[in-house]
């Protein structure tokens, strides 16, 4: 009786914790836009979750939503910065990584393959 009760008593308390996150699946990162060193640190955290490929398909979807935001709707470039997930904050804000590099393949034309070693 004593083993039945402290496995009911450990369901218990995992039903009780997984509201907080204890016991449920990790979710994935998310940009947070608030400010630009949030942007970078939540897109550092982004990076470390993902698997090798799917760092250089994040990667490829920034510089290419950063071009665009360079070059803008006139095609004329405005490289006053170097590119970076805070430069298109506005773009990315709450989105997942899976999510940016969804929109990349959606709203440009040309498509970048970086070769990350």
């Amino acid at each position: 009786m004593k083993g039945k009760h402290a496995i009911g008593v450990a369901l218990a308390a995992m039903i009780w914790l997984a509201p907080l996150g204890g016991a449920s699946a990790k979710e994935a990162a998310r940009i947070d836009a608030s400010s630009n060193p949030r942007v970078e640190r939540s897109f550092a955290r982004m990076m470390r979750e993902l698997s090798p490929a799917e760092r250089q398909q994040l990667v490829a979807a920034i510089v290419q939503l950063n071009q665009r935001e360079a070059y803008g709707d006139t095609g004329t470039a405005r490289p006053d910065e170097a590119p970076s997930a805070a430069r298109i904050k506005g773009q990315i804000a709450g989105m997942t990584a899976r999510e940016i590099i969804d929109l990349a393949n959606r709203t440009l034309s040309t498509k970048a393959e970086l070769l990350l070693q």
